[in-house]
């Protein structure tokens, strides 16, 4: 009788996938593993199904990176609750402290600086500010906001407590 491994790779072809080298991954073990006729059938019968639709497996495995990314990010997001419910300040309070040092260091950028500078050049001055770089900035505000919309999101449908 021949090897799975032997029958889907003869099968295969020269197709190139990702899915190729899983599947004449998983029919070397197979052959070791699976001591019966019977159980090397049902494997090679699933692993036919896998050949006839090697993108079934590259979805599947697509699935499989989405929900551990989802799960790190719900991990996360259960961290955060508890760091917001903490009684100490320097816990809770850094995202809100850097929300309002960045807020008002935008504020100054876009609002402050060009109504000092027009003032003084009103008066005859005409001062050299110091460039800001606020792409950095900008993106931590954006992520913070983020954040925000997205807890907005979850008590909106109620999904949070």
């Amino acid at each position: 009788m021949p090897k799975i491994g032997e029958v889907i790779a003869s099968g295969l072809g020269i197709v190139a996938s990702p899915a190729t080298g899983v599947i004449t991954a998983i029919t070397n073990i197979l052959d070791k593993v699976l001591p019966s006729a019977k159980e090397r059938a049902e494997a090679q019968a699933i692993l036919e199904k896998i050949k006839q639709a090697p993108e079934l497996l590259d979805k599947e495995l697509e699935k499989q990176r989405l929900e551990r990314e989802f799960a790190a990010a719900h991990d996360q997001t259960e961290v955060n609750k508890l760091e917001a419910q903490s009684a100490s300040l320097l816990v809770s309070g850094w995202r809100p402290f850097i929300g309002w040092v960045c807020g008002i260091a935008l504020g100054y950028v876009w609002i402050g600086r060009p109504f000092i500078h027009d003032l003084c050049n009103v008066f005859g001055y005409n001062p050299e500010f110091s460039v800001i770089d606020t792409d950095n900035m900008l993106q931590l505000v954006i992520a913070l906001l983020g954040l925000g919309v997205y807890r907005t999101f979850e008590k909106v449908r109620g999904v949070s407590r």
